[in-house]
């Protein structure tokens, strides 16, 4: 029996989904964002949580699409960096899979140099929901005949 909840929060710096983990059993709760690199760490043992800011995330992809590596950043990356990971990915790795993400405090926004944006939690219901609504139309739109059941007593 597992002792981990794990959900989709909206991430408390990004608002982008960030995975959180209760570990109930011993009390502690994780956050973690792949997107802008933010986490927090709350234990029994701590009197107060560990939140950490996140300046943006790596996601290398090989070519062959057999490995990858999250790089989680801690400071902000100064131009050069950012230019010479930005080729780097472009020479070595899988652009439509990888990414590159930069936190712009002053924006309070995240740059995206790799990759697609990803989709809200809000997003993602919406879209399902449409999704849904979609099938009970054709669902209820389309009348049975007595035809459509031929066969299945057959078998």
């Amino acid at each position: 029996m597992s002792s981990v909840i794990t959900d989709y929060v909206d991430c408390p710096q990004c608002g982008y989904p960030a995975q959180k983990d209760e570990y109930y059993v011993v009390g502690e709760e994780k956050v973690v964002c792949n997107h802008c690199g933010y986490s927090h760490v709350k234990t029994n043992e701590d009197k107060s949580p560990h939140t950490y800011h996140g300046c943006g995330t790596i996601h290398y992809v090989s070519k062959d699409g057999k490995t990858d590596k999250l790089v989680r950043l801690r400071v902000p990356l100064s131009i050069v960096d950012r230019h010479k990971i930005y080729m780097d990915i472009q020479e070595n790795y899988d652009t439509e899979k990888s990414s590159f993400t930069v936190w712009d405090d002053t924006k309070k926004a995240l740059d995206f140099l790799v990759g697609r944006r990803p989709r809200t939690l809000e997003e993602q219901y919406a879209e399902q929901t449409a999704e849904a609504e979609y099938y009970r139309s054709l669902a209820f739109d389309t009348p049975l005949k007595d035809d459509d059941f031929i066969g299945f007593d057959e078998a």
